[in-house]
């Protein structure tokens, strides 16, 4: 910003005025009348009166027309063209003098000591009464009080409403669905990996006493339907080739399953084979097989009756050689009964109650009574109904056993 030329405060002589050319400081000097200006208020057009006597400040350019005076002559006191540049304010006013007008400045206080009219010397500063001062620096702090002003706000309002328990500085999730994405993996009503209901085809009859072969074609089950006149125990088993392991269940009129077995070889040199034993009274039944590992297949099944021995409550000898099996029957009404073998090896007992339901036992447990070998079995089975209780009795190894069982009610 350039500064008027114009008569002002000597920076280097206190009482003087020197000329400013609008560039740098002139020879021109002229002797301020009185003391320095004083502080005190405007004059009319121009010229300010000082108090205490103070004298007007001469703002008269040189080679202005002025009473004969030349270019270059400094104005006589208090006789100069006495109009300020941009209003009227005295120069030592502009420029900090000390307020009340009661003399100079004291030294090292007027800001004029060190050069032109604003500052160092050759580098002037705002003239007196001259141009605005630049408003930049006013603009800018008001924007970042204003910004300062939010901020406080804005923290505020987080601490009264609790603020936040998050790290300001971790990372924020990747991943965090919009209101408008559907989850993918949102469970349906059915479960995903249920499987499915098993396929079963029709493999013919199977008659009491007889044999049939049907061929199992992977995981599917393949079903013969049996049809029985009289109540009479029977054991169902399969034969199979090596590779081959059956699965094998019998199923009432209804299709509820009464046995089922995996692995419990019978009279067959493929120990993956099944074998089952239950009561059947007069009604249609559906015998089931299918392979465990999907296998292809030749399957033979067998419903052989069983050569039954009349039992009664109380003990019953038995003897067995190598993989024979001790098959009896007792008749009961509802209520509690226990079954308790006792042998010189390792018996394996099966009972079928009249209702149709079976229960296996192989070695005793801590809970069962005490015996002299822990390897027989022992059964407490619940009878609903009355009708016709099956007692099955082999050798787990396929070894010579003799020894008693024992049908108690409670």
């Amino acid at each position: 910003m350039s500064i008027p030329a114009g008569w002002y405060p000597d920076p280097q002589q206190q009482g003087q005025l020197r000329y400013w050319d609008g560039a740098a400081w002139t020879e021109h000097q002229a002797p301020a009348q009185g003391a320095a200006p004083a502080a005190g208020g405007q004059g009319q057009a121009g010229q300010q009166t000082g108090s205490h006597g103070a004298a007007s400040v001469p703002q008269q350019q040189p080679g202005a027309p002025q009473q004969g005076a030349g270019y270059g002559a400094a104005p006589a006191p208090g006789t100069a063209d006495q109009t300020a540049p941009y209003g009227s304010v005295d120069p030592a006013m502009q420029y900090g003098t000390q307020s009340g007008g009661h003399g100079p400045s004291q030294p090292g206080t007027d800001p004029l000591a060190h050069g032109g009219p604003g500052g160092g010397y050759g580098q002037p500063g705002m003239p007196p009464g001259g141009n605005k001062p630049n408003r930049v620096p006013l603009i800018v702090g008001g924007i970042a009080g204003v910004v300062v002003l939010v901020l406080l706000i804005v923290l505020a309002v987080r601490l009264i409403s609790g603020g936040s328990d998050e790290d300001p500085t971790a990372d924020p999730p990747t991943s965090s669905p919009t209101a408008t994405e559907e989850p993918t993996d949102e469970p349906t009503d059915e479960p995903t990996d249920e499987p499915t209901d098993q396929q079963v085809t029709d493999g013919g009859t199977l008659e009491v006493g007889s044999s049939t072969e049907v061929q199992a074609q992977g995981e599917t089950e393949v079903a013969v339907a049996l049809s029985v006149t009289d109540t009479v125990p029977l054991r169902i088993y399969t034969n199979s080739q090596d590779e081959m392991d059956p699965v094998l269940s019998v199923l009432d009129s209804q299709g509820t399953e009464l046995v089922f077995d995996d692995d419990t070889a019978y009279q067959s040199e493929n120990t993956f084979d099944a074998s089952v034993v239950l009561t059947v009274t007069p009604g249609e039944y559906s015998v089931q097989v299918y392979d465990y590992w999907g296998n292809d297949g030749t399957i033979e099944i067998t419903a052989e009756p069983l050569e039954v021995q009349e039992l009664s409550l109380g003990e019953t000898d038995f003897e067995l050689t190598g993989e024979q099996v001790f098959e009896g029957v007792v008749t009961v009404e509802p209520g509690t009964y226990t079954i308790d073998v006792a042998s010189d090896a390792d018996p394996e007992l099966t009972v079928i109650t009249p209702d149709g339901s079976s229960e296996r036992s192989d070695d005793r447990s801590g809970s069962d009574p005490s015996s002299d070998n822990d390897l027989d079995p022992y059964l407490e089975v619940t009878v609903s109904e009355e009708g016709i209780l099956l007692v099955s009795i082999n050798e787990y190894w396929g070894d010579d056993v003799s020894g008693t069982v024992t049908i108690s009610q409670e």
